[in-house]
């Protein structure tokens, strides 16, 4: 374990230890080449190569910021978030982790086993395992190509739903 990873988990080790914090568990792993942390307000915040461990989701970026008090992640900069065969490619994200809720920023690229997508704008709902992609908002599966405000994928019912205005094309090989 590297010098800052295991500085790291010191810390939050002692905070665990304060009768405040002990009935909180922090299930939040972060590994950086700067880590800095902040007893005062308990948040964390690191830069260069940042990855970050939460339950079965992995992400890594340029930078993060973690509060301890409010349970918030926010990252910046070349962020790739990694669940199971789910992937999601974008520059801004905020996780509220009391939710489990991620919202991801600019520039989004949704893969999932067969469907891509794209957005300006994404909400993962980490325990109902969807993904809601919105603002000029497209998925593909093969040759059928969807358009529309919104769309979510279900990706434990193997669903997809789409809100508003929508423009679908399908191909008709794979229904023959």
């Amino acid at each position: 374990m590297n010098k800052k990873k295991f500085f790291i988990v010191l810390i939050l080790f002692f905070i665990m230890l304060n009768p405040y914090y002990a009935k909180e568990k922090l299930d939040i792993e972060i590994d950086a080449e700067s880590i800095e942390f902040n007893g005062t307000d308990q948040s964390i915040m690191a830069s260069g190569n940042v990855n970050i461990a939460y339950k079965d989701i992995k992400i890594g970026s340029k930078k993060a910021y973690y509060s301890h008090l409010t349970k918030q992640l926010i990252l910046n900069g070349n962020i790739s978030l990694v669940r199971d065969k789910l992937k999601l490619k974008c520059n801004g994200l905020f996780a509220d982790i009391k939710e489990n809720k991620i919202t991801a920023t600019e520039d989004i690229k949704f893969d999932y086993e067969d469907i891509k997508g794209q957005s300006e704008n994404a909400s993962y709902f980490v325990d109902k395992n969807i993904v809601e992609l919105s603002g000029n908002a497209s998925a593909s599966r093969g040759e059928d190509h969807l358009t529309g405000k919104i769309i979510e994928i279900q990706i434990n019912e193997k669903k997809v739903i789409t809100k508003g205005r929508t423009s679908i094309i399908i191909s008709p090989e794979r229904y023959q």
